[in-house]
C-alpha cells in the first residue's frame, strides 16, 4: 500500500473521492466472514481536475462481480442522472416475448374510424403506437427504474450483516437483476441495428 501511495505522489496523482456508498468490494459471505472495502478507486492529477472540476464518482453494486461498477460523471452527473432523451417510435423485438404483444396489434387495427382510408391507417398506427408504448410501460418500461430500484435494495442487503436468509434475498434479487439486463440487451441490441 506504501508503493501504491509513493507511485501516486511521483505522478502528481490524488483521489477523485466518491460519492454514495462506502464500499466497493463485497466478498458475497455471511456474518461473521463477510469482508467489504473501498478498494476501487478514481484518481486525477491537477491538469484533469482543471478541465473537469465538477467530476464526481459514484458506485452500484452489480450481479456479477465481487467489486462494484464504478461510475465518473464529468460534469457532475450521477450515476442515477444517466437520463434518456425521447426518441422516435419503433417497434422493440423484445415486445414479441410478451403473449399480449399480439393482441395488442390486433385490437389496433381492428378498430374501426369514421374517416378517408389513409387517415384511417394514420390513426391505426397511432393506435398501435400508443398501445404498445403502453405495454411496453407495463411489461418492459422503466427496466432501468427497476434495475435501480433492485440495486437499491441489493445494495443495502449486501451493506448490512448477512444471514443466511439475507444470502438467499440477495440470491433472488441477483437473478431478477440479470433477467432485467437481459430484457435490455434485446432492446439495445435491436436499437444498436437500427443505428
Amino acid at each position: 500500500m506504501r508503493d501504491f501511495r509513493e507511485y501516486l505522489d511521483d505522478y502528481g496523482l490524488q483521489d477523485i473521492g466518491f460519492e454514495g456508498k462506502i464500499f466497493t468490494l463485497w466478498n458475497r459471505r455471511e456474518a461473521p466472514h463477510i469482508v467489504r472495502a473501498r478498494l476501487d478507486r478514481a484518481c486525477n492529477n491537477l491538469k484533469w481536475a482543471e478541465i473537469f472540476p465538477q467530476a464526481i464518482m459514484s458506485h452500484e453494486a452489480v450481479t456479477c462481480s465481487d467489486h462494484w461498477l464504478i461510475w465518473i460523471g464529468l460534469e457532475g452527473e450521477r450515476i442515477q442522472d444517466n437520463k434518456r432523451k425521447k426518441r422516435c417510435f419503433r417497434f422493440e423485438a423484445a415486445w414479441l416475448s410478451a403473449p399480449e404483444c399480439a393482441d395488442v396489434i390486433q385490437r389496433a387495427w381492428t378498430s374501426t374510424y369514421n374517416t378517408e382510408p389513409h387517415q384511417n391507417m394514420i390513426k391505426k398506427l397511432r393506435a398501435t403506437r400508443t398501445r404498445l408504448q403502453q405495454r411496453n410501460r407495463e411489461n418492459f418500461g422503466n427496466i432501468r427504474r427497476k434495475c435501480k430500484e433492485l440495486n437499491e435494495k441489493l445494495c443495502m442487503l449486501q451493506q448490512n450483516d448477512v444471514s443466511a436468509k439475507t444470502k438467499k434475498e440477495i440470491e433472488r434479487l441477483k437473478d431478477a437483476i440479470e433477467e432485467m439486463v437481459g430484457k435490455e440487451e434485446i432492446l439495445w441490441n435491436q436499437r444498436a441495428k437500427a443505428l
